[in-house]
């Protein structure tokens, strides 16, 4: 049995088969993922888990380069915003102007991941990077 890690399967084999910039969108509750994405939903009840928890255990596997957010998380949600700074403070991060183009960005993502958060703007785009294993 695995000892520790990503224990849910489908988050697992996504995070995996992640490749140098390929995109990882974790969203909110209420966020409206494309009817042909691969989709993990991990959301039990309003905020289980939060976004908090399942960025935590992604993290612990994945070499993040670049993240977008919305440029609404700012204003709408300036503790997750603060956090986010914080938690990716080695990549680069980048705003998307409206809302609705983080949609558009998540039709390009390799897997997206609902938790049960319902912080405004909650969402984001991970964008994976390569660690010192290939320099």
């Amino acid at each position: 049995m695995k000892k520790k890690g990503i224990f849910n399967h489908p988050l697992a084999e996504i995070v995996a088969s992640m490749g140098h910039k390929d995109r990882l969108t974790v969203t909110d509750l209420g966020f409206p993922i494309p009817k042909d994405a691969k989709k993990v939903d991990l959301a039990v009840k309003e905020n289980l888990p939060d976004i908090k928890t399942v960025l935590d255990v992604i993290l612990s596997e994945m070499q993040v380069e670049k993240v977008l957010l919305a440029e609404e998380i700012k204003t709408e949600s300036p503790e997750l915003h603060e956090y986010y700074l914080e938690l990716f403070k080695g990549a680069e991060i980048e705003y998307i102007p409206l809302w609705w183009e983080m949609y558009e960005e998540t039709e390009k993502a390799k897997g997206v991941v609902r938790t049960g958060d319902v912080t405004p703007y909650a969402n984001l785009v991970l964008i994976s990077g390569v660690d010192g294993i290939f320099y």
